[in-house]
């Protein structure tokens, strides 16, 4: 028997595909942006902190506490997610992403207020 691109002998078949590594929690590794979201809205809190940021259209909040809002919100799901059956949501993922954000805000931006950036 010829394989179909005309080598002898045929190729051996591929090992089936290897499915998602299985991380501590049960569940696959994580992936998406939203620890980058993160880091850019914690930029954006800490370079125009009295910026307003509607909540759901609904009430108007500072931008540094609704991000602080954020970050303590994910500080207390990474905490008890294990308590909450996991959940889909990386949350220290969102916790690496907004300590990405402050250390570019310490390291690169900060200081340069005398420009206006927004």
């Amino acid at each position: 028997m010829r394989s179909p691109l005309g080598l002898w002998p045929p190729p051996a078949p591929l090992p089936p595909p290897r499915a998602w590594p299985v991380a501590a929690t049960g569940g696959p590794p994580a992936h998406g942006a939203s620890g980058a979201v993160l880091a850019s809205t914690l930029v954006f809190a800490l370079a125009v902190p009295q910026a307003r940021v509607a909540l759901f259209f609904v009430a108007e909040l500072p931008a540094r506490a609704a991000v602080a809002g954020l970050v303590l919100y994910d500080v207390y799901m990474a905490a008890t997610s294990s308590r909450h059956g996991g959940g889909s949501v990386d949350h220290a993922g969102h916790l690496g992403g907004a300590l990405f954000g402050w250390a570019y805000w310490m390291l690169r931006l900060r200081g340069r207020g005398s420009r206006r950036l927004w």
